[in-house]
């Protein structure tokens, strides 16, 4: 049994001699950014702030595709060829990062570079590598706003170049031999850091990564071998720092492309964390909104409904005595092969234009009929915990009526862009090859077709893929930043996107007196942990809380350890009738990896073995 091999995997580790983490390779990734020079840094354009301003890479060096997936980490960049410089003649846009390897160009080469260079209208920043004494001439390049210098082979200086450059890491390093008259020995300008992500081996933890890598690339691999899932990402962040992050498997268990760490999930509920919640906290940060008011203060249309009076609080913990869900979408549904007149069509027009996937358009009369539907619908004559999907179709709305801004566009221009989360949004397809788009279920009851580059819940897909509860797509490694972010008490990149109190507020228990775990809009740990209702570990402390997903996402962040775990997977491929993520306890087993590995090294006698079993 699956479960049964996990957990063995775990007890294992204990069972072999603990092997330490090799401190040379902390020393070898510390010793790369000691060789990361800031030579010239002109109205402090490094670190580069604004992560909204276009990106374009001009590289002489034949690894510049490993610069520009580093680059890439941090913000959206386009590539030109060096031989393009002699025929720009408009302005670029944003940044023009120059990467040049000193040791291939030369003095013609430089001069060439530097012509080029100055002669287009916009501004750059020099990125110079592979430098020796005296390996750049004097008066190139004056118009650079910025100077980043390297020296050496070490394979962690594309990464601590990167990070020096976005302020995910300071520079302190000076130089040690003279490269010009301007330029001498102990030159060297310092740079501050702006709390934005790192990347970086285990052992600069002081974590066994070899080990780290084996314990999850095992689990990962058996739940696909089982069928639990086609594929997965797995990322691990502590400290700001992203330790671990690999894809597994295929996007569906046919396929022989192989997944990759920037494919794109649909998120399910973790929309409601990572888009309604995020957008309410910052409303709240701004004194626009609060838990303690009421669903008609906000939505005055609701004012004469039995949802008027209902408290924010409430609503945000599942607590407001709201309907689960309604099945708008079975209403449309006439028969196997038919759907209800006026509802659904297999052409575009002007009346059906809610696209519900390449083949299948929706009139547009149904995003205001549910919400009627919403308005109209009784409230659940017995009090207490029912999980409800109807809590943030209202918070969107609610989103929009306070910020006079369309949902998505609240939160592309005010979070996702200005973070760095620059691939997060609604409606996939319209922005993406369906090659990174990580296909879910193959709908044989309402769209009858494979669901791919479409949000997976239906109601959400009827409100035009665009809704609180459901429809975000994410990459992992945009995932983690927003995780950052709130780890951060609601900082990141030098700005402050949420007030640190808003950040306690909402990531608390708000009801443990009367037995509900929740957060305002987050998940808590169970108030009385049960191995086989949990979908996180017993050692998640009572200060973490996250959020899962229908499609088999899950987003879990721990504050008293400055831990992120985020594994994507595409479980209900080919149907959601598989739930094997939950009956072997996938998500908690492989996150009891990452504690008992991460956070308490060390030989078996150290531990308690109560806490290394799933079961």
């Amino acid at each position: 049994m699956l479960v049964f091999r996990l957990c063995l995997i775990v007890l294992a580790f204990y069972q072999t001699a603990y092997n330490q983490a090799d401190p040379a390779i902390r020393q070898s990734y510390e010793d790369a950014l000691s060789r990361v020079v800031v030579l010239k840094n002109e109205q402090q354009s490094i670190p580069v702030q604004d992560l909204t301003r276009t990106f374009t890479l001009i590289s002489s060096g034949p690894d510049r595709s490993e610069i520009l997936d580093k680059i890439k980490l941090y913000a959206p960049v386009k590539t030109l060829r060096p031989q393009d410089l002699d025929s720009m003649k408009g302005p670029v846009p944003g940044w023009v990062l120059a990467e040049i390897d000193l040791a291939d160009a030369g003095q013609p080469g430089l001069t060439a570079w530097s012509e080029g260079l100055e002669r287009i209208k916009g501004e750059y920043l020099l990125i110079l590598r592979h430098g020796k004494p005296g390996s750049l001439p004097q008066g190139l390049f004056r118009k650079a706003k910025g100077i980043l210098f390297s020296w050496g082979d070490s394979g962690y200086l594309p990464i601590q170049l990167v990070q020096v450059l976005f302020g995910a890491a300071a520079a302190t390093g000076t130089l040690p031999f003279t490269l010009n008259a301007e330029y001498v020995s102990g030159s060297g300008l310092r740079t501050r850091s702006l709390q934005r992500l790192t990347y970086g081996p285990p052992e600069c933890l002081g974590i066994d990564g070899a080990a780290l890598h084996e314990k999850l690339n095992r689990a990962i691999s058996d739940a696909i071998e089982s069928k639990a899932f086609p594929g997965a990402n797995l990322l691990i962040a502590k400290d700001g720092m992203v330790l671990y992050h690999e894809a597994f498997g295929h996007p569906t268990f046919e396929s022989s492309q192989p997944l990759k760490k920037d494919d794109l999930y649909d998120m399910a509920s973790i929309t409601k964390v990572l888009a309604a919640t995020l957008a309410s906290m910052v409303l709240h940060s701004e004194g626009k909104f609060s838990s303690l008011r009421t669903v008609a203060d906000y939505l005055p249309e609701f004012r004469n409904s039995n949802k008027a009076d209902l408290l924010w609080k409430d609503i945000l913990t599942h607590r407001a005595r709201l309907p689960g869900f309604i099945p708008f979408y079975r209403y449309t549904v006439k028969g196997p092969d038919k759907y209800v007149p006026r509802s659904l069509k297999k052409t575009f027009s002007r009346k059906y234009n809610i696209k519900i996937n390449d083949h299948l358009y929706l009139h547009r009369r149904y995003p205001a009929y549910m919400m009627k539907g919403i308005k109209k619908v009784p409230l659940l004559e017995k009090e207490g915990y029912v999980y409800s999907d109807l809590s943030m179709i209202l918070m969107y709305k609610t989103v929009e009526a306070i910020s006079r801004m369309p949902f998505d566009q609240f939160l592309t221009e005010g979070i996702y862009k200005p973070v760095g989360a620059y691939e997060t949004g609604f409606q996939p397809s319209r922005r993406f090859d369906p090659a990174r788009l990580v296909p879910t279920e193959r709908d044989s009851f309402w769209r009858r077709a494979l669901v791919h580059g479409y949000v997976h819940d239906e109601n959400a897909a009827m409100l035009g893929g665009i809704s609180g509860h459901a429809g975000l797509f994410m990459h992992a490694n945009d995932m983690a930043k927003l995780a950052q972010l709130l780890l951060n008490k609601g900082s990141y990149g030098g700005r402050e996107y949420i007030r640190p109190e808003t950040v306690d507020l909402f990531t608390s228990y708000q009801y443990p007196e009367i037995g509900n775990r929740r957060g305002l809009g987050f998940d808590k740990p169970m108030l009385r942990f049960s191995h086989n209702a949990s979908y996180v570990t017993q050692e998640a402390s009572p200060e973490s809380y996250g959020h899962s997903g229908f499609t088999g996402t899950l987003l879990w962040v721990d504050p008293r350890y400055q831990l992120t775990y985020i594994l994507l997977t595409n479980r209900v491929y080919p149907t959601r009738a598989n739930n094997k993520i939950g009956q072997w306890s996938l998500r908690p087993c492989i996150q009891q990896i990452i504690y008992d590995s991460i956070l308490n090294p060390g030989p078996a006698a150290d531990r308690s073995a109560s806490t290394t079993t799933c079961e």
